[in-house]
């Protein structure tokens, strides 16, 4: 159902970019395509909650109290991927899927890898005590 939605300008667009793929070639694109924007999505999402639970916050190294709001914003994407997959259940042209909330729990997951691998980065390592504001 939510390819009807998006195949108007995305099928267009994959044929005129690829003009020698047959109709299965693009409507797997098409596929891709909107999951990877249920990734990026759902990972800037994770990643602004996240910001916004540290925001001004100095730590002491081991940011313990940082992984809780990792965590947290974690929870918030899933549970904001959940109701819009549940709202998608009321609209009769939509349905919700279970693997939506997974493809959008993945690419906030992402975000959260990449944020926390970037905190590590940032930390020193030399065992000393480092305060840093995030």
């Amino acid at each position: 159902l939510a390819a009807s939605h998006t195949s108007r300008f995305l099928g267009p667009l994959i044929r005129w970019l690829a003009p020698g793929l047959d109709a299965d070639a693009v409507h797997t694109a098409q596929v891709w395509i909107r999951k990877a924007g249920h990734v990026s999505e759902y990972a800037v999402l994770c990643a602004l909650c996240w910001r916004a639970l540290v925001i001004g916050r100095s730590v002491t190294r081991p940011p313990r109290g940082l992984w809780r709001s990792a965590m947290i914003a974690w929870l918030i994407a899933v549970a904001f991927a959940m109701t819009d997959e549940w709202h998608q259940s009321l609209v009769p042209s939509r349905e919700g899927q279970l693997r939506d909330v997974a493809v959008d729990a993945l690419g906030a997951t992402l975000a959260l890898l990449g944020i926390l691998g970037w905190m590590r980065r940032r930390i020193r390592t030399d065992g000393s005590p480092s305060r840093q504001s995030f």
